[in-house]
């Protein structure tokens, strides 16, 4: 009987294969007969035991794994003194990033969406934006100066 464990690496798996092995013993014989015989109770329980042992010492100790001491190396140094907790570095970095945060959402963003708003909505005549000048015809009189804009030359023969 193959059990299979060797070759796909697997204790349930034996207990697989041995049940289909002796399904097939027994459908193959004249005499069928109904329940696990002696033998087959005693593999079963044998190999649930080694499946319950193996993931039994599957489990770590407290004490393992068990790794040799490795100076490390410039850039590991830097890394573990710069992300130590409580360190000067890191206290001031936490606060200008949390001072850029609270610049840019609560004052930048609000007076850009204040700023466009007023711009682009509400000012009639917005920061040096000029409203297209009205046109000037002939006989027209300048407001600022007090010129009259003189008619247009004629040229004959052209048309």
């Amino acid at each position: 009987m193959s059990f299979g464990r060797a070759l796909h690496g697997g204790v349930l798996h034996g207990v697989i294969v041995v049940r289909l092995n002796i399904k097939k013993i027994r459908t193959s014989s004249s005499l069928i007969m109904t329940g696990y015989t002696a033998d087959e109770k005693l593999r079963v329980e044998q190999i649930s035991n080694l499946r319950r042992k193996w993931l039994k010492d599957q489990e770590l100790s407290p004490r393992e794994p068990v790794l040799p001491k490795t100076a490390p190396g410039p850039v590991a140094k830097f890394w573990a003194g710069f992300l130590e907790p409580k360190t000067l570095w890191r206290l001031y970095t936490y606060k200008v990033y949390t001072g850029g945060v609270f610049a840019l959402t609560r004052l930048l963003i609000p007076a850009w969406v204040v700023h466009y708003y007023v711009k682009y909505h509400v000012a009639k005549k917005p920061y040096g934006i000029v409203e297209l000048k009205p046109r000037l015809f002939p006989g027209d009189t300048i407001l600022e100066t007090g010129e009259v804009v003189p008619d247009l030359p004629e040229s004959h023969g052209h048309h």
